[in-house]
């Protein structure tokens, strides 16, 4: 079933009706979302079958958690609420491990928490998880402060969007063509959630594929653990080589201690041919890189040579997002230059020490790194580890509105409405926000 978005403006909230298991009836459906001040209850009764549903169902359930509103229901599986936030992983392999005990240690296990915490109304084990987990939230946000941005503590300010008041601001406004133009590659990051690869190369891997009928997979591998989903084809639209990875799977560890290794490290010559001495980035999404980076790369060249095209577009989410910044610097270092290569990533953490950035800037000059309002992915690792973002920050600062502006230099802490003027720390963020909406469509796997 399509969902059904309905927003009323006069009471700032969006509701989202839809079917999660497209093998169920039309009545089993979800309503969730940001809900107007007086409603303060809604009753879950998914049918809940495929991974991807269950999951869907519970980053909703968690989001009514998270912004205050009470919940009840059936729900029989649990993801971690930042399903796709790097420092929160070892929480999400932590309840895997939990759930995995026997029934007869898992209830031991439930009443000592119960004992030492005030969720004693909950029955439900799992249910009582997720309170725990929730009530938590503070204390781990707390905690990783330091891991986010530096604080920013404004002046006089005008309201933004979540609430707080940001300093008025000049910027560059986009139109809303120019946030359709990036519709396509929110689908090409969208569909490498959509594996296993023979989906990826058939190009059947439901709404992200559909969405772009006339592309042309060539090689598709992965397995959406210890090694990323990633695609290489040819899209006729617009004549345009597409390498795309996919970001953190909260389903799969080994992802989430991708993001966690945030240890800096140097570059691979070979890969990276050409690049300063002492340049530094972040050690685990440069080895994730390196595992795919020569397969991607012959991969490219035959493309180029079958095709004509002089044009190569690298496009990822979250973890996607970090290891398309590496591919396509080492793509723009081993290509001729008569290949243009450019770069489209949502979401994404920052890779690299400054001398990092400075060197990306000066060789891939078209580069666009999209956040979504409160998203606070993006200020993470934070800039006192030594972390920096390149240039071609564009913040969608409201996508019910479709109010996008782009913000001037790296890591722009001057103007109200870029990233980290909107999230000086994490306390300030949204995790659900680095999910989408990205012009009204979602990004991970439970969005397949």
């Amino acid at each position: 079933m399509s969902p059904a978005l309905e927003t009323a403006s006069q009471n700032k909230y969006f509701a989202v009706q839809q079917g999660y298991n497209r093998h169920s009836a039309p009545s089993d459906l979800l309503l969730s979302g940001f809900l107007p001040a007086q409603t303060r209850s809604v009753v879950f009764q998914p049918s809940l079958s495929p991974r991807q549903s269950r999951l869907q169902i519970t980053v909703h359930h968690v989001l009514m958690r998270m912004r205050g509103y009470k919940t009840s229901g059936r729900l029989t599986t649990i993801a971690f609420f930042p399903c796709c936030f790097p420092f929160f992983a070892v929480l999400w392999g932590f309840l895997r491990s939990l759930l995995s005990l026997p029934p007869l240690l898992f209830s031991l296990f439930h009443r000592v928490l119960v004992l030492t915490t005030d969720a004693r109304s909950s029955h439900n084990p799992i249910s009582f998880v997720v309170q725990l987990l929730l009530r938590m939230k503070s204390a781990f946000l707390a905690a990783l402060l330091a891991m986010a941005a530096g604080s920013v503590v404004g002046a006089p300010m005008a309201r933004g969007g979540n609430g707080r008041r940001l300093a008025p601001t000049t910027l560059t406004s986009l139109t809303a063509n120019d946030l359709q133009a990036l519709t396509p590659f929110v689908h090409f990051a969208g569909a490498t959630y959509c594996g296993p690869a023979d989906k990826l190369m058939s190009w059947t891997c439901g709404a992200p594929c559909a969405a772009l009928p006339g592309f042309k997979p060539s090689l598709a591998g992965g397995m959406g653990n210890a090694v990323q989903f990633f695609f290489v084809g040819y899209y006729p639209t617009s004549k345009s080589i597409i390498v795309a990875h996919e970001g953190t799977d909260p389903l799969a560890l080994k992802s989430d201690l991708t993001d966690l290794n945030v240890l800096k490290g140097s570059l691979n010559a070979t890969l990276f041919p050409g690049a300063p001495a002492g340049i530094e980035v972040h050690s685990g999404f440069r080895d994730e890189h390196a595992k795919t980076a020569d397969a991607i790369q012959s991969e490219v060249k035959k493309l180029l040579a079958s095709t004509g095209s002089t044009q190569v577009t690298v496009v990822g989410h979250s973890l996607g997002g970090a290891l398309s910044v590496l591919d396509s610097l080492s793509l723009r270092l081993n290509l001729p230059d008569s290949v243009n290569v450019n770069s489209v990533t949502f979401g994404t953490p920052r890779v690299g020490d400054d001398a990092f950035v400075s060197f990306f800037d000066s060789k891939v000059t078209d580069f666009k790194r999209v956040n979504n309002e409160n998203d606070l992915v993006p200020i993470v690792p934070g800039r006192f580890l030594g972390f920096s973002h390149p240039k071609g920050e564009i913040h969608i600062v409201d996508d019910s509105t479709q109010k996008v502006v782009a913000c001037p230099g790296n890591d722009d802490s001057t103007d109200a409405e870029c990233q980290i003027k909107s999230v000086p720390n994490i306390l300030f963020g949204n995790i659900i926000d680095h999910l989408g909406p990205y012009n009204g469509i979602f990004l991970g796997t439970p969005f397949c």
